[in-house]
């Protein structure tokens, strides 16, 4: 597809006022995102919202349904309150019933246990136990004796002379008073261990009446202040109950209070932001907000529709970061040393470029300069350029697909000489100029690896700034200069592309000149 025509144009407004119209129109947008964006209008659009709620106007009319669900409430938890101390006196009453008997056993066990302590007879078996021991030890001793005498009865018989029995008969009398003094001596001493034994076990036994007797002491004060904190216990229960009753008749009361001070707290609500709209509505900041929009209503569409994704003013004295100086296959295989095609009669140089005074400057000069030239045949070789010209590309930083892309440009017109803001990507193709000056020739084109569109004509135009715009949707290309549409044309290229602006020479009769940007703007469009 080529498309090539050749007209002169008239009609394109003259810059100052075009821009004058681009700057009133966006501070009149300005003043409109600042209404739009304050805090009373912010209010407004909620109270707008809120009321548009046909639910927010009801107030009040779900009170009677509240009320049933607060009395609902209310009673189910009386009688959950009820059910609960119902219960509480039941396990009080059980334990009450139990009292009575856990005291009979009580005494019943104590009772049984100083009987016990009272009818023991460990001393009687003791004493009964020790006598049968004299007895027995006294019947040994009568046999000892008795045997005694059968033996000096024996002796005394075999004795001879009288002097033999008579010391038998002395011997005999000594031998039984030694025998009877110690049997004598032997009672005595187990009537005393007797005595001692019974007087410790009867002081034992009235030491265990008298702990007995103590502990029933105890047992019957326990026993009264078990009854006591029964009683107390009782009294405790019906009172916390009765607290509790109140305490939730009193929640209720005040529940039911707090429904309607809630109520009419909505209602006065309700009619302050009735108020409050009806301020804001008449407020002078609304009023002019819908005049406003009423009239400028293309102008909020168009500022609406797009949004800034590119800046650049050059109000800084040298090139930002964002921008290279150099083409994007030097950076990719020359390391960014500059060329040309074999066929130009320029080189790019990085000190043609400049920024100074809030404009960028791309200077062509007439001067030998040696560097690389490209040949589709030996590839980059060596070549001396009577020429320096500059570009400044955004392909590192910045590349878009669609949108608004515009600048604001004085070209000074020169034969041989050609000032470019195009578009491209990291291979030749595709290549969109937005405008391309061959001396006073203004072309615009695009180019695809499929298509070409190419628009030329002779345009006399003034030594001056003029703004030139592409818009560039997914199916059409338009071109307008001083915001007046000069070209449009369908879409045929559809990759993300950086932005750039170049200066050329194409004649060896070229004149030195220059080309001055005061800003490029990018913008996405938000539909």
């Amino acid at each position: 597809m080529i498309r090539f025509l050749q007209f002169i144009f008239t009609g394109i407004p003259a810059t100052k006022s075009y821009e004058a119209k681009l700057q009133d129109e966006e501070t009149k947008y300005t003043v409109y995102l600042e209404t739009i964006e304050s805090d009373d209008f912010r209010r407004y659009n909620e109270l707008k919202e809120y009321f548009a709620n046909p639910a927010n106007l009801k107030v009040g009319t779900d009170m009677p349904q509240k009320e049933r669900q607060l009395e609902k409430e209310y009673r189910a938890d009386f009688k959950a309150l009820n059910d609960k101390g119902l219960s509480l006196d039941k396990e009080f009453q059980a334990k009450k019933a139990l009292q009575p008997q856990k005291e009979q056993q009580l005494k019943k066990t104590l009772k049984q246990k100083i009987q016990a302590a009272k009818s023991k007879d460990e001393y009687r078996q003791l004493e009964k136990t020790q006598k049968q021991e004299i007895q027995t030890n006294a019947a040994k001793l009568k046999d000892e004796r008795r045997q005694l005498k059968e033996t000096l009865k024996q002796e005394m018989q075999a004795a001879k002379s009288k002097d033999e029995r008579r010391l038998l008969k002395e011997a005999q009398k000594q031998a039984m008073q030694a025998q009877a003094a110690k049997a004598k001596g032997e009672i005595r001493l187990m009537k005393e261990t007797l005595k001692h034994k019974l007087q410790a076990q009867a002081a034992k036994a009235k030491e265990e009446l008298r702990l007995l007797e103590e502990e029933k002491l105890r047992l019957q004060k326990q026993i009264a202040m078990d009854r006591r904190h029964l009683k107390e216990e009782g009294v405790n229960l019906r009172k916390e109950l009765e607290t509790e009753q109140q305490k939730l008749k009193e929640n209720f009361h005040l529940a039911k209070k707090r429904l309607k001070e809630d109520l009419q707290q909505q209602k006065d609500e309700l009619q302050q932001l009735k108020h409050e709209l009806k301020r804001l509505n008449n407020s002078k900041m609304i009023k002019d907000y819908f005049i406003f929009k009423k009239k400028y209503a293309k102008l909020i569409e168009e500022q609406e529709r797009w949004v800034s994704k590119f800046y650049e003013d050059f109000s800084k004295n040298e090139i930002d970061q964002r921008w290279s100086k150099t083409q994007v296959i030097s950076e990719q295989l020359l390391n960014g040393a500059p060329y040309s095609p074999i066929e130009d009669l320029h080189i790019f140089s990085p000190n043609n470029i400049q920024s100074a005074g809030g404009l960028l400057k791309i200077k062509t000069k007439q001067e030998k300069k040696e560097g690389l030239a490209w040949d589709k045949t030996y590839g980059f070789v060596p070549k001396t350029f009577s020429y320096t010209s500059g570009i400044l590309t955004s392909a590192h930083s910045f590349k878009q697909l669609y949108g608004k892309f515009e600048a604001k440009v004085r070209v000074k017109y020169a034969p041989g000489i050609y000032h470019a803001f195009w578009m491209g990507t990291d291979t030749q193709k595709p290549h969109l100029n937005v405008f391309r000056f061959e001396g006073r020739n203004l072309v615009i084109s695009a180019y695809s690896n499929e298509a070409k569109i190419e628009k030329k004509l002779k345009y006399k135009l003034k030594d001056d700034f003029y703004i030139y715009t592409l818009l560039w949707s997914n199916n059409k290309l338009t071109w307008l200069i001083n915001g007046k549409k000069v070209f449009e044309s369908s879409n045929i290229i559809n990759e993300p592309m950086y932005i750039s602006f170049s200066s050329g020479v194409y004649d060896k009769k070229a004149e030195q000149t220059a080309m001055y940007v005061d800003w490029v703007r990018c913008f996405r469009s938000n539909g």
